[in-house]
């Protein structure tokens, strides 16, 4: 099997029972790493349906599923 090591950031948390983690990916208002800011309101509108469409997390762009984000 493989382990899959990330970053927690602040604000973050996580439950080892469940082999859950938490945090925050889209902060609206708030820059991301390329410079562009969405508001609330555009993430709700399109949030379920990105994560039902892309909500796969793969190992190092492998595409092999070892994840899902709920």
């Amino acid at each position: 099997m493989t382990e899959l090591t990330a970053p927690i950031i602040e604000g973050a948390t996580k439950s080892n029972e469940q082999r859950v983690v938490t945090g925050p990916v889209l902060i609206p208002g708030e820059p991301d790493l390329d410079g562009d800011m969405v508001d609330a309101a555009t993430i709700e509108r399109v949030a379920d349906g990105l994560i039902e469409s892309y909500g796969n997390i793969d190992l190092q762009h492998s595409l092999k599923n070892v994840g899902k984000v709920v």
